[in-house]
């Protein structure tokens, strides 16, 4: 169902920003069991009454530009805020200053089938099979207790890969802390939902701390990767093809590690949120909610 605050406040006409940080049209159908014809229509009704609703109660905040288009053709006011970090939390930290850290690999994201977790075992046990001396660390976050035990019955049934472990999750604002030890981040979202259209947060964070990254190719976030980040993809069933690009990022070159590093600095020019997202959602909030007029006598118009 689409969330019920739009719909509420459509029906009341109460004055709202709808957050759309979610591709909701492309999560919903994906659910549908029906042809590809039907799954479009569907999509399409999503979108045409997220778009009217909005348009109706104010505005919206969404996640990325090719979101908002539909909302500027319709005259909504719409805002543009990407899920990046804020700058204070980046202020102090730094790379590790020594070439082990690209035999140390981390995700730092959701555990979940969508998001990879049976291929992060499959490249752990590969890495473990030929031989390559790195340790892939994983943030204990599972959605569910479903995904937590999926996770671990198949781990087993891998045969528990000595170079596979769980790490304690943080807090957002120890995710540098967290991330100085490590040279390559993995992202391994699969085709399914809104995966193709999502560039996950883990993306910026990767490419803030300087942090090599290794992942599928979706599409969003191959764009990405060109764009602010040195990083190899491959397709999700090319466990083959990911475990060659950690090989050769644990054994990059000064060179290498110099295009990462300058990467990095560049990200943190533009992968801020006080540094556009921020601006932009206060615009907005001014937009919908402009500040009280009162009159000479102190009555509010």
């Amino acid at each position: 169902m689409l969330p019920i605050a739009l719909v509420w406040a459509t029906l009341t006409r109460g004055r709202v920003v709808y957050d759309v940080h979610e591709y909701y049209s492309s999560y919903y159908v994906s659910k549908i069991s029906a042809p590809k014809t039907i799954k479009t229509l569907a999509s399409k009704m999503i979108d045409n009454f997220q778009v009217w609703a909005t348009k109706r109660i104010g505005g919206a905040n969404v996640v990325a530009t090719a979101m908002s288009v539909k909302y500027i053709n319709a005259g909504a006011p719409v805002s543009i805020s990407p899920n990046f970090p804020l700058r204070k939390a980046y202020d102090k930290a730094t790379f590790a200053n020594d070439m082990e850290r690209f035999r140390r690999v981390i995700h730092t994201g959701t555990l979940s089938e969508p998001y990879g977790m049976k291929s992060i075992v499959d490249l752990a046990v590969l890495c473990e099979q030929r031989g390559y001396e790195i340790a892939i660390d994983l943030v204990r976050r599972f959605p569910n207790a479903h995904q937590e035990k999926l996770f671990v019955d198949y781990v087993n049934e891998r045969g528990r890969p000595s170079n596979l472990r769980l790490i304690p999750a943080v807090t957002a604002d120890k995710i540098p802390s967290l991330l100085t030890p490590y040279g390559i981040g993995l992202s391994m979202i699969t085709k399914t939902g809104q995966n193709d259209l999502a560039v996950p947060t883990k993306l910026y964070e990767y490419a803030l701390m300087g942090l090599a990254i290794v992942g599928t190719d979706r599409t969003a976030q191959k764009e990405f990767v060109e764009e602010h980040a040195i990083g190899r993809l491959c397709g999700e069933q090319d466990i083959e093809g990911l475990a060659d690009a950690i090989y050769l990022f644990s054994r990059a070159e000064q060179e290498q590690i110099v295009k990462i590093e300058e990467a990095a600095a560049l990200a943190k020019t533009k992968l801020f949120w006080d540094d556009g997202p921020e601006a932009d959602v206060q615009r907005l909030l001014a937009e919908i909610f402009p500040p009280a007029q009162f009159d000479e006598a102190g009555n509010r118009g």
